[in-house]
């Protein structure tokens, strides 16, 4: 698994990881881009949420975007599902 992040250089990213006990990669994204191409920008906060997996086909797989704020995020149970297909 990999999280992508369109903010902070990797100072940013790993001081995140650290606080959040993240297990991952988290790679620091060279700008806002792959999260307008994934319809998950927002300018106003600058900032991006969204849950996203793709096969090693290039092929999304699963992708959840918040519709009703920041807490709205997508059930692991859905996200496990898809993985244990793609194995």
């Amino acid at each position: 698994m990999v999280a992508l992040s369109s903010v902070g250089d990797r100072r940013d990213v790993q001081r995140t990881k650290q606080a959040l006990k993240i297990a991952f990669q988290l790679v620091p994204g060279p700008n806002q881009r792959p999260a307008e191409e994934f319809g998950v920008w927002d300018s106003q906060r600058r900032l991006a949420i969204g849950s996203f997996v793709i096969g090693k086909d290039g092929v999304v797989r699963f992708a959840h975007t918040p519709r009703t704020g920041d807490a709205d995020r997508p059930r692991v149970s859905d996200i496990l599902k898809v993985l244990q297909e793609l194995k």
